[in-house]
């Protein structure tokens, strides 16, 4: 209802309610006779208050168009700040991975006043493209950027931002697992191999935060980043997304793997992407868990850097 019906309204009733005031105290007026002086009441309120002409209509205060011009505004903005840091895996760090260009999630969460959100992953520069690393970038506050990092190797990795080397976690961002249960082997095409994977994920649950403010988190049905080669030993794998709104609290990874000339068999992998604690289940059985992480060592898989926002 726009401004004029919502005074309309309001004036209508206005009236109505002072002949329902005004007419019990004539007795000889009938009720029909009182229901039509409230019709024609309401009926000359409504010519009057009539707009003149279309051109009179009050237009809608929202631009799109401006906030469409935003919305790609502070995308380009976490693009060329992604461009800011350059990755490498391997203990010597001498192994370069490629950023995938443009975010694979942008994301809003209202439940924490979060409105834009971006997703980037670095990858192997290998056939398969398999992911290394991610960053997720929002805002912090009137000034500030958050760069959330979370290695997704299984190897050391080195960040450098602007030339200077900022993260180099020691140790594997995430640990792969056989599937309980999943004996049946990776489809040979990569439609059959996703519909499996979406079997899979329906399998995971996940929530986040401890009691009394656990809440469960919602798997985003399509994959954000998709991956492998059919000859190399990563067959087929996705990254899936566990989230609170379309915010990413749990990514899930999902892999076919061959091993010799067997056929691929399904693993998978969970990695953080919040500070708070975390639970992922299999079938309702716990598999998976992580407590408070604050984010601030560098040798560590996960670091927050706060940077200040440069649009302002």
């Amino acid at each position: 209802m726009n401004g004029h019906d919502e005074t309309l309204s309001s004036t209508a009733s206005f009236l109505l309610s002072r002949h329902s005031l005004i007419l019990p105290l004539c007795p000889k007026v009938c009720k029909s006779t009182r229901r039509l002086i409230a019709l024609a009441t309401l009926g000359a309120l409504l010519q009057a208050a009539a707009p003149a002409n279309a051109q009179d209509e009050v237009a809608p205060s929202t631009d799109t168009a401006a906030i469409d011009k935003e919305r790609a505004r502070r995308l380009e903005q976490m693009v060329a700040a992604a461009a800011d840091y350059q990755l490498w895996r391997g203990r010597d760090g001498e192994q370069p991975l490629a950023r995938i260009e443009r975010p694979v999630l942008r994301w809003s969460n209202p439940l924490r006043a979060a409105s834009d959100g971006a997703v980037f992953i670095w990858a192997d520069k290998k056939d398969e493209k398999r992911p290394a690393a991610t960053m997720c970038i929002y805002g912090n506050g009137e000034d500030g950027v958050d760069h959330e990092w979370q290695s997704l190797s299984t190897e050391p990795l080195r960040a450098a931002y602007r030339g200077a080397t900022v993260w180099r976690p020691q140790t594997a961002g995430l640990e792969f697992h056989a599937v309980p249960g999943a004996t049946e082997p990776a489809a040979a095409t990569p439609a059959r191999r996703l519909a499996q994977m979406h079997a899979l994920l329906r399998d995971f649950s996940a929530t986040a935060g401890r009691e009394p403010d656990q809440h469960e988190l919602r798997a985003l049905t399509h994959p954000i980043y998709r991956y492998g080669d059919e000859q190399a030993e990563v067959v087929d794998g996705a990254v899936f997304a566990f989230a609170q709104a379309t915010d990413p609290e749990i990514l899930l990874l999902l892999e076919a793997r061959r091993e010799n000339a067997k056929p691929a068999v399904w693993w998978w992998a969970a990695a953080r992407m919040s500070m708070v604690p975390l639970d992922l289940k299999y079938r309702g059985a716990l598999v998976w868990n992580v407590d408070w992480h604050y984010g601030s060592d560098d040798r560590e898989p996960r670091i927050t850097f706060l940077r200040k926002r440069t649009d302002r």
